[in-house]
Formats: C-alpha cells, sequence, structure tokens
C-alpha cells in the first residue's frame, strides 16, 4: 500500500513539473485566456488603451465590432500605431457597452 502511495505522488509530482514547462514561445499548456484577432483603428493618447475592429475568421475586418481594449496591466507591449494587426488575449470577460470593453489584457501581439 506504501508503495502505492509513493508511486501517486511520484507521479503527481512529474506530472506538476511537465505541466509548468513551456510549450514554445512562452505558452504553457494551462495557459489562461482567449485570443482574438483586430486591427488597430486608435491608440488613445499616453498609450493607456486602444480601439480595435475585430477580424473575422475570413479575413475580413467588422467595423460594427469594436472594442475599447485596456492596455495598462501589459507586460512587455510591443509599438502599436493605428493599422496594425494585432492578436490579444485577455480574460474572455468583456463588457457590454459601446464600444464594447475589455479591462484584463494579458498579451498583445503584433502580426501585421
Amino acid at each position: 500500500m506504501k508503495k502505492i502511495g509513493i508511486f501517486l505522488v511520484a507521479l503527481m509530482l512529474l506530472f506538476c513539473l511537465f505541466a509548468s514547462v513551456s510549450c514554445g514561445k512562452g505558452s504553457s499548456i494551462f495557459e489562461r485566456g482567449v485570443w482574438f484577432k483586430a486591427e488597430v483603428l486608435e491608440v488613445y493618447e499616453g498609450g493607456q488603451g486602444i480601439l480595435v475592429a475585430c477580424i473575422a475568421e475570413d479575413g475580413q475586418t467588422v467595423t460594427n465590432d469594436l472594442i475599447s481594449v485596456n492596455l495598462s496591466d501589459v507586460k512587455n507591449l510591443p509599438d502599436i500605431k493605428a493599422g496594425d494587426i494585432v492578436k490579444i488575449r485577455h480574460s474572455g470577460e468583456i463588457a457590454e457597452s459601446y464600444p464594447a470593453q475589455i479591462f484584463e489584457v494579458y498579451e498583445i501581439k503584433v502580426i501585421g
């Protein structure tokens, strides 16, 4: 019985070790958040936020889906300007307003 208990503890430790290892380019297998692609329409004064238009799966910009994105807590913020295409990872929570608002942003990447 002790051997089974020791084996299970070792197995759990091994799992925790692999779970904490990155799966390439800094993303963990347990990465939290939701990604979406968007076109930057405006960079707010002071660089604390941006206004974006969502890009649909077919690559078309959907200008009626505007989102105001708070960037004040983003680490390693890239240089963002109007016209850039970005991928944004956030908590998944979106304030129901117009434009919609995202406050908890984990990461943003300029992809075009």
